[in-house]
């Protein structure tokens, strides 16, 4: 999808050979900057079924995570993907009334059998996306606590926007090509960073 935004970017500054150079230039900083926000963590992944998803296997992930979260107190981001077109496999997160989490929307219930150690930074119940993969970030707190927060990075500030617009209206003005390039490759880049 990035070289689809750097040919975008050039096609729609000229198509020259410069204005494809700084698109890509611009494409490659977005994306290195965009890694910096990131903790450094251990990385870990996980792959249903998509013919046969299992609840069982989800819950072993997370329950395997968030004990090494709370015995090595270091940040573990979990990647998950379950594509599938079960209808009877619909996860959810939730949490039972003694703060325990629970899966829930598939064959049947399902409990991490960690009471009290989940802190979610995002409100219950949390649906499980199965139209693409999902990065979360366990980090320890204090006591044996973990905070799940998805992998998301920060909103840029509106006045970032609001510059941007405005050259790219200058650059369209003036006709510079080479700084529509970059403004455009800048704006479909953290476009596509924000969805993934």
């Amino acid at each position: 999808m990035s070289l689809l935004v750097v040919l975008c970017s050039t096609a729609i500054a000229g198509g020259s050979e410069r204005a494809f150079l700084i698109a890509a230039g611009m494409v490659v900083a977005v994306r290195w900057s965009a890694g910096l926000w990131r903790p450094r963590a251990r990385r870990r992944y996980l792959i249903l079924d998509p013919e046969t998803p299992d609840a069982k296997n989800l819950m072993t992930a997370f329950r395997a995570v968030v004990e090494e979260v709370a015995h090595s107190k270091r940040t573990v981001i979990l990647r998950i993907a379950a594509f599938t077109a079960d209808p009877r496999f619909r996860p959810c997160l939730s949490l039972t009334a003694e703060g325990d989490m629970t899966l829930i929307g598939c064959a049947r219930k399902q409990a991490l059998q960690h009471p009290g150690v989940w802190l979610a930074d995002h409100p219950l119940p949390f649906g499980i996306p199965l139209a693409h993969s999902l990065t979360l970030v366990f980090s320890p707190c204090a006591g044996e606590r973990v905070r799940v927060a998805e992998d998301i990075p920060p909103a840029l500030h509106p006045y970032i926007w609001y510059g941007v617009i405005l050259l790219i209206v200058f650059a369209c003005c003036f006709n510079l090509n080479t700084l529509l390039a970059a403004a455009l490759a800048f704006t479909g880049e953290t476009h596509l960073i924000r969805r993934q």
